[in-house]
């Protein structure tokens, strides 16, 4: 692990720690979880959480697209 001081956190810094992760969007109030498991999968144990924010908010506003017609139907 490297000594200099990180000011962002990184997928890697929740693993074990959560299971899952809440994300919510400020401009469109949505809300919706994400397994950490799979965003490791998917960014890697180092993948910036700071800039993978618009990717989670669309994750968000996907799951509640499906959600929505799944509740519909």
């Amino acid at each position: 692990m490297s000594t200099r001081h990180r000011t962002y956190l990184i997928f890697g810094d929740i693993e074990g720690k959560l299971d899952v992760l809440r994300v919510e969007s400020r401009k469109c109030r949505r809300k919706g979880r994400c397994q950490v498991h799979k965003l490791i999968a998917k960014y890697g144990r180092n993948g910036n959480m700071m800039k993978r924010r618009e990717q989670l908010n669309g994750t968000v506003r996907s799951a509640t697209r499906i959600a929505s017609k799944n509740a519909a139907t």
